[in-house]
């Protein structure tokens, strides 16, 4: 399987779940009886709710960005990525950071 098909795979997965995610919280069943019935794991069902729930803590504001060094991207491990046409120096990184 080539890269971009595993890519749409994972794609049509998270929008099933998504599916899946909002029909048990407007069931009114609990997880555990939402997934009996619907032949998911119950591990399964937390591990796509954590994924794909937006993330409220880590917003990044905006600043001024400087300019005149290379070009640069942070990869974070959560997959987000930040992208610089320039190098910014290490002390605005930081401030973007915190």
């Amino acid at each position: 399987m080539t890269f971009a098909a595993m890519e749409q795979e994972k794609l049509k997965i998270a929008d099933t779940m998504r599916l899946h995610l909002s029909a048990c919280k407007s069931s009114g069943l609990t997880v555990e009886q939402y997934c009996r019935q619907n032949q998911l794991k119950p591990s399964y069902y937390y591990y796509w709710r954590k994924k794909l729930q937006p993330r409220e803590s880590g917003r990044f504001i905006s600043i001024a960005a400087p300019s005149g060094t290379p070009v640069v991207s942070i990869v974070f491990t959560t997959g987000h990525r930040i992208c610089f046409e320039a190098m910014p120096p290490v002390d605005y990184l930081k401030q973007l950071m915190s």
